[in-house]
């Protein structure tokens, strides 16, 4: 499918969304349809109906965020949840476009951007998202385009996409506190993956240097307002102490994680850290966790998400020589390393790393295609200790 246009592709996807978006409207609620979807619409409709009183209030939570949003569209057309749903498509259409042309500037291969193209576009989650009045969708956009200005950023050596990449992280910590982090996973990154060689340092030390300070501003200016911050008190001052009073609270549910997954003796539950990053990626894939027969719905994600990891490390000896895919890299481990430490079930996991599979569409997806392609050159097929030096880019 690759070989279709991006225009087809987006067109697809579109289509597909708005048939769920009538199906959860008319005709079902969809899985995850429920709950915070309905909870954040009917406060919408409440807010809009009765004003908003502290548009501050709204800028810490990081919860009720999309309320204000979702408000401000009801002011102007009344309560009419199709129109909602036409801005989470809209969204959802923008994670495509941006997961497309970041994939096109890290790859330079537009055979591989469409397979990745199609990946968002198709991937179950974030077509799922896209109908819902959620807050996924929106930091999965906001991601998206933080990748693109990521991969520019890196390859081209230039800070302005470093300021755009800023304003996207901003602008999806509003939604959920946990995104703030994607800056001090730029930084990681970039020092981890410094080149090689003496050809533009001095300009690559100088940009990096003023992209980390104009980072860290937004980090220092979120701390100080608290604006997305309310996932952690407020601040990242408390980030540690809202930590250790979520563990001592128990696990509740059949989709809840064992009590002994629980970080609660400090630095002795160290060892606990590897598997609660391996739940959040894969469960219920892993078979304690699957407790009902509906929980294997959830297997389908898991397995999607061990498909797309399998992908990345398979070919780590030929892609850990691209910076860009190794600054990305990081960006996401440290995204699903604090997610991972915030949740305590897989039914709250799936929908928090629904929010970064753009990233991991990008380093995955589009991978098992560039490996056949290049398996062949002028028609020979070429031996697999070959293809290693001609994945890299």
């Amino acid at each position: 499918m690759a070989r279709y246009s991006l225009g087809v592709i987006i067109l697809v996807g579109s289509l597909i969304r708005a048939i769920f978006l009538g199906v959860n409207l008319e005709v079902m609620t969809l899985p995850q349809g429920g709950a915070d979807a309905v909870g954040f619409e009917r406060a919408a409709w409440k807010v809009a109906e009765y004003g908003v009183e502290d548009v501050t209030t709204y800028l810490r939570s990081s919860s009720d965020f999309i309320v204000l949003i979702g408000s401000a569209v009801y002011s102007i057309t009344g309560r009419q949840p199709y129109v909602l749903g036409i801005i989470m498509i809209l969204l959802g259409v923008g994670v495509i476009y941006f997961a497309y042309r970041a994939a096109l500037e890290l790859w330079e291969d537009v055979h591989v951007a469409r397979a990745i193209a199609w990946g968002a576009a198709l991937f179950p989650q974030l077509v799922l998202h896209s109908v819902l009045f959620l807050r996924e969708i929106p930091v999965s956009f906001c991601l998206a385009g933080a990748s693109w200005c990521t991969v520019r950023y890196v390859k081209r050596n230039d800070l302005i996409y470093a300021i755009w990449f800023a304003l996207f992280a901003g602008i999806g910590a509003l939604f959920h506190s946990g995104v703030i982090f994607a800056i001090p996973g730029l930084l990681l990154g970039v020092m981890l993956a410094r080149p090689r060689g003496q050809r533009g340092k001095v300009k690559y030390y100088a940009v990096n240097l003023a992209a980390a300070i104009a980072l860290s501003t937004v980090i220092y200016f979120a701390n100080e307002t608290g604006f997305g911050l309310g996932k952690f008190g407020g601040s990242l001052d408390d980030t540690l102490e809202q930590f250790e009073r979520q563990e001592r609270g128990g696990t509740t549910g059949g989709a809840a994680f064992p009590e002994w997954m629980r970080i609660r003796g400090g630095v002795a539950d160290a060892w606990k850290v590897p598997i609660r990053y391996a739940a959040f990626l894969f469960s219920p894939l892993i078979p304690f966790l699957v407790r009902s027969p509906h929980h294997l719905l959830g297997v389908i994600d898991g397995a999607l998400y061990l498909y797309l990891i399998w992908q990345i490390y398979r070919n780590w000896g030929a892609i850990k020589h691209n910076r860009a895919v190794v600054v990305l890299l990081v960006v996401l481990l440290v995204l699903n390393l604090v997610y991972a430490l915030g949740v305590s079930n897989f039914g709250t996991a799936i929908r928090h790393r629904a929010k970064m599979s753009p990233i991991l569409l990008l380093l995955g997806a589009g991978l098992p295609y560039l490996r056949r392609a290049t398996r062949r050159v002028h028609g020979v097929e070429l031996p697999r200790s070959s293809q290693s030096t001609l994945v890299s880019t």
